[in-house]
C-alpha cells in the first residue's frame, strides 16, 4: 500500500502489487485486532541479527546459494512456512483470528513475493501446516515445548474430523 493507503504497484506501468480485496480484507482484519477480536503476527527480515544467527524459517547458509533467484525463493517460502506455522499454534492457544504480515522480499522482486505468498496461502491448509509442527517438536530440542499442544491439536481435529468437518479442507489463517 502505499502511504494514502491506495494499492502499491511494481513501477510506474506496472500491475498493483497489492490487490484492493486485499487491501480491504487486511483493513477489515486490522481492525477486529485493535478491537481485541484477532493477533497480529509480524514476520521481520532477519538481516540486522549477528552473523551466524538461524531464525525460524531461514535456510542454512550452505544451503544458499548467494544472489540466486531460486535461493530467495526458497528463502520466502520458508519464511511464509514458519510464519503460518506459528499463527496456526497462535490460533489455536488463543482462540481468535492471527493475521500474518511477512518479511519485506529483497527490492526487485515484491511482485513475484507477492504471487508467491498467494500460491503458498492458497494451497496450504491448516493439517499441512500442523504436520510440519508436529514434525517440529518430534525432531527439535525445543520442540518438547510444543509437543503438549500438538497432541491437543492433533485431538482437535480428531474430533472436527468425527463431527464431519473436514479440517483437510480448511485453509490456514490468511
Amino acid at each position: 500500500m502505499t502511504p494514502d493507503g491506495a494499492p502499491g504497484t511494481s513501477g510506474a506501468s506496472g500491475p498493483p502489487l497489492v490487490l484492493p480485496d486485499e487491501c480491504e480484507r487486511l483493513r477489515t482484519r486490522l481492525a477486529a485486532v485493535a478491537r481485541g477480536e484477532g493477533f497480529l503476527l509480524l514476520g521481520s527480515d532477519p538481516g540486522g541479527l549477528p552473523a551466524g544467527t538461524r531464525t525460524a524459517g531461514t535456510l542454512p547458509p550452505d544451503t544458499q546459494a548467494a544472489g540466486s533467484v531460486d535461493a530467495s525463493a526458497q528463502q520466502l517460502g520458508h519464511r511464509l512456512a514458519a510464519l503460518s506455522q506459528m499463527a496456526v499454534l497462535l490460533t489455536y492457544a488463543l482462540s481468535v483470528p492471527v493475521v500474518r504480515i511477512g518479511p519485506a522480499p529483497e527490492r526487485g522482486c515484491e511482485a513475484a513475493a507477492a504471487n508467491l505468498a498467494r500460491a503458498f496461502i492458497a494451497n496450504t491448509g491448516v493439517h499441512q501446516l500442523h504436520a510440519r509442527n508436529r514434525e517440529f517438536a518430534a525432531r527439535s530440542p525445543a520442540g518438547a515445548h510444543h509437543r503438549e499442544l500438538t497432541r491437543r491439536i492433533d485431538s482437535t481435529l480428531a474430533f472436527m474430523r468425527a463431527c464431519g468437518i473436514d479440517p483437510a479442507g480448511s485453509r490456514s489463517t490468511r
